[in-house]
């Protein structure tokens, strides 16, 4: 990253206005440029930390978003004393406040869901780079909210490309908001970044930190923030998401920022459903909206492919406009959720809070017997679907099982991209849908209906 040299006088260019903050690296400025009159935020380093500042400038320079302030350069700067000569990050002003000013004792449900789903669209931003970028310091201080509800990541002090990250001589963090992986030597992926919103998540509505201890232990961990986050009227199934967000295992933890925020986007659907008004019927709701039919999804292991099956149900069912005829009062629209690995505790949660389960499997850990154990603390209605195998080999496994088994299972296509369907994804989707129904028949107590998204 190149600076001007020689002569170069920064106040030639700029007007210092105020100091709108100090940090653990340095201070914030405000100016305003003395050519097209605009505001802009330099974040002034001090002449020793030069290579922090030509850190964070290498990040800063290649990144485009509307919830990224725009980076105009690396300058010299000469302050006055106790300042004295440095550097300045010169970016655009963003007119908000920090998020812990925005949050105050808490924000509702709605708001602190609308919040998580735009940062989840920045770091969906950051983590598809050519070159992926990991923030590794989401924290409130770190997020700014402006008078529209418009939420802008600043501080890119601690982020790294995804590449080196593992690597890094010195990882920061924010105690209480950092994933527990950055704190030890190891890999670093998506997951550390993720593990942050649900950090935040829960400090929105709460308006406080969740205080784990260290490790974390899961069980205490979902207690707690289910029954904090239910005080909170948020419900269970986003309980159930922060959970899934702030396991200390990172290869159990959601790691795919798309897939988040369609699953808060569901989050956020029901809870403006519920909020209507209050005088409808039930009838009325049948009518008016569509009902869900929540289904559940957990695999035998983990990297057999429970969460990019899952996303790419998901996105299936929330682009399809088209309706397939099942009867002719109402509707219906399909809601998947990746339960993870298949244990005693997510199978008692996901059969507690879904309509319909589906067991994942690979060839892998089908030949080892696994399968078995997982299927054996699922529902006899428990749908399998499995990954990772040719027709010949789902052929050997479908005669393996028995007529009532066979009738619910399915061969997952390959999917290279779960957000843009081949058509191999939409027959497979259809066919999930169709089996589904066919096995929901009981369902039929609240009335024929129609299911959103079932065409082929």
């Amino acid at each position: 990253m190149d600076m001007p040299a020689g002569d170069w006088d920064f106040f030639d260019e700029y007007e210092m206005l105020r100091i709108m903050g100090r940090g653990a690296r340095g201070s914030v400025l405000l100016v305003r440029s003395r050519a097209d009159r605009e505001l802009r935020a330099v974040k002034f380093f001090a002449k020793e930390d030069r290579a922090a500042a030509l850190h964070e400038a290498e990040i800063l320079k290649d990144l485009y978003h509307p919830g990224i302030p725009a980076f105009y350069g690396l300058v010299p700067i000469r302050l006055r004393p106790p300042y004295g000569c440095g550097y300045g990050l010169v970016m655009a002003f963003v007119p908000g406040i920090p998020l812990p000013t925005a949050t105050g004792g808490g924000l509702l449900p709605k708001t602190a869901i609308s919040y998580a789903m735009q940062l989840c669209e920045i770091l969906a931003y950051l983590h598809g780079l050519p070159e992926p970028v990991l923030h590794l310091d989401l924290q409130p201080q770190n997020i700014l909210v402006n008078e529209y509800g418009r939420l802008f990541l600043v501080d890119f002090g601690s982020s790294f490309p995804m590449s080196v990250a593992s690597t890094a001589p010195e990882r920061f963090g924010t105690a209480d908001f950092a994933a527990p992986e950055i704190y030890r030597p190891g890999r670093l992926d998506a997951g550390a970044d993720l593990y942050s919103v649900g950090m935040l998540l829960y400090y929105m509505l709460t308006g406080m930190t969740a205080d784990m201890g260290s490790p974390m232990a899961l069980g205490t961990c979902f207690d707690k923030l289910c029954r904090t986050v239910r005080e909170r009227h948020a419900g269970e199934m986003l309980a159930e998401i922060i959970c899934r967000l702030l396991y200390p295992t990172p290869l159990l933890r959601c790691f795919d920022a798309k897939m988040l925020k369609c699953m808060l986007e569901q989050v956020l659907i029901i809870l403006k459903q519920e909020d209507g008004d209050p005088r409808r019927t039930a009838a009325d709701d049948l009518q008016r909206s569509p009902r869900t039919i929540r289904l559940g999804i957990c695999g035998v292991s983990a990297g057999c492919g429970v969460s990019h099956v899952a996303l790419a149900l998901n996105e299936v069912f929330r682009r399809r406009r088209s309706c397939c005829p099942v009867g002719s009062r109402g509707e219906c629209s399909l809601q998947v959720t990746d339960y993870g690995v298949a244990t005693s505790d997510s199978v008692r949660r996901m059969c507690a809070r879904t309509d319909r389960q589906i067991l994942l499997a690979d060839m892998e850990h089908w030949q080892r017997g696994t399968f078995r154990t997982a299927a054996a603390m699922l529902p006899d209605s428990a749908a399998f679907l499995f990954n990772f195998s040719d027709a010949k080999q789902f052929r050997s496994i479908r005669s393996q099982l028995t007529e009532a088994e066979a009738k619910r299972c399915l061969r997952v296509p390959y999917i290279p991209d779960p957000y843009n369907a081949l058509p191999e994804t939409e027959n497979f989707v259809s066919d999930v849908c169709a089996m589904i129904l066919r096995e929901s028949r009981l369902d039929n107590m609240h009335g024929e209906r129609r299911v959103i998204g079932m065409s082929r």
